[in-house]
């Protein structure tokens, strides 16, 4: 399989309302240490931070802003980026120090302190769902008996980033310490996080192993499932962590390395591997007519994401594993093949074609010259068709390819936010992927693709699920 999991962030850090409130001091039981005084500490506090995106900031970068001052890339003590049952974001730190000698410890990574960790609010409107027992949460409800109730879907949840990979927190994540980091030459939302390096813990104890995700609520995103977390920690200094048997630290993306890139996509089947693998029949209908999309349609499942392809007049095709919400596509691959396709599971919908399938896409247009790739979901189906005349040498892709799939994240965070606010988030799925094409096609030099809508009417759709 192809290790493409980084899903896109089109997030806001925090809107212009969100304020960063620091930590109290910690009291000693009788007297405070530092100002001596036995009933209660009267040290003085850190002032509230505001946290400044582009659009609110009145120097056009996103900042975070105490008293009037710019304290953007400033070392903070202990952040605690969190969301209160209500839905509002918070960001609350114990200190924060202009020099310090740990940034540039920091960035070189000298002190071997642990992976790079990138923390920032994800906003409903971008996408997610939280479910329970496959159904979007609806009414009153908690992830705990003892939290306090919430109501319907958040407005924010809380997105880590580390390895190649995001994590999701539904209340709160914690690090040993953070930068307030800045992004102004980012395409896209969010420009401002706190930066950090460690491993995911259970608590503040680097020992005490991995954090479990809530048993019974996942994340969906986009029609992708993912585990969701109460909360967490980043802490330091993991190499010296005996960690749990089993327990394996996040690895960096294969995909954004251009000999992985060659490897994944290279790869072909034998004539033999393929039979093992997939069954097949005969094409209804040649590419892009009615009776094809109709015989794609039927592959979609309930769970799972069925895939393959077609070649010379007949369609290969490989159920999903129910459990997994992934297409398996290295080691997978068809010699030849016309075109690709591949489902998203019904119990997401609505979903939508996402960065890691238009990064997939181009991959075996690049590698194999396959033109056309069909994303089949329970209502439509999106037509992708590559141009022979667009198609790179693989070489030239794979020099760059780390730089290139972080432009398509890009691009599509951009132009997915700007449809958003555009439509109020109103507007058709299929009228948000073209805009994203269009956005693709024009701001991304290699990558040219022509893309149609297949919308299913409700009895064609019906009559898929038989």
């Amino acid at each position: 399989m192809i290790s493409r999991t980084i899903e896109p962030l089109q997030t806001i850090l925090f809107d212009s309302k969100a304020r960063v409130t620091p930590l109290p001091k910690k009291k000693n039981p009788k007297c405070c240490i530092k100002c001596k005084s036995c009933k209660g500490c009267k040290c003085k506090k850190n002032p509230p931070v505001t946290v400044q995106p582009r659009k609110v900031s009145p120097t056009k970068k996103g900042r975070f802003v105490m008293e009037g001052k710019d304290v953007t890339n400033h070392y903070a003590f202990e952040p605690v980026v969190s969301v209160n049952p209500f839905g509002q974001p918070h960001l609350e730190v114990m200190a924060t120090k202009k020099k310090s000698w740990r940034i540039g410890e920091h960035v070189g990574n000298s002190g071997k302190i642990g992976n790079l960790v990138r923390i920032n609010m994800f906003r409903r409107t971008a996408g997610f769902k939280i479910v329970k027992n496959g159904k979007p949460i609806e009414g009153k409800w908690r992830a705990h008996y003892w939290d306090a109730w919430r109501s319907g879907q958040p407005d924010y949840i809380i997105s880590v980033e580390t390895g190649g990979k995001h994590y999701y927190a539904l209340s709160a994540v914690r690090a040993r310490y953070g930068i307030l980091a800045s992004f102004p030459s980012k395409r896209s939302e969010p420009r401002l996080r706190i930066e950090t390096r460690g491993v995911m813990t259970d608590d503040r104890d680097p020992w005490s192993g991995p954090p479990k995700p809530l048993a019974d609520l996942s994340l969906s995103v986009r029609g992708k499932a993912h585990p969701l977390y109460d909360s967490f920690w980043i802490t330091t200094n993991i190499e010296t962590v005996p960690w749990e048997e089993g327990y394996k630290m996040p690895k960096t993306n294969p995909g954004e390395d251009g000999e992985y890139y060659l490897e994944d996509f290279g790869e072909t089947m034998t004539p033999s591997e393929a039979k093992k693998k997939f069954k097949s029949e005969k094409l209804r209908g040649p590419v892009g007519s009615e009776k094809l999309f109709l015989q794609l349609a039927e592959k979609t499942q309930d769970f799972g994401e069925a895939s393959g392809w077609i070649k010379g007049g007949r369609l290969f095709y490989r159920p999903g594993a129910k459990h997994l919400n992934e297409a398996m596509v290295t080691g997978y691959i068809m010699e030849d093949a016309d075109a690709f396709f591949h489902t998203h599971p019904r119990v997401w919908e609505p979903s939508q074609t996402s960065p890691d399938d238009f990064k997939v896409y181009h991959g075996l247009f690049t590698l194999h010259g396959i033109q056309d790739h069909f994303t089949v979901m329970g209502d439509r189906i999106d037509w992708f068709r590559f141009a022979k005349s667009n198609r790179n040498k693989p070489e030239e892709i794979a020099e760059v390819v780390t730089d290139f799939e972080q432009e398509i994240e890009d691009v599509f965070a951009d132009a997915e936010m700007d449809h958003v606010d555009e439509t109020d988030g109103n507007a058709p799925l299929r009228d948000r992927t073209k805009a994203i094409v269009k956005a693709l096609n024009t701001e991304i030099p290699e990558y040219n693709v022509r893309f149609k809508c297949y919308q299913m009417s409700p009895e064609q759709i019906t009559s898929s699920k038989n």
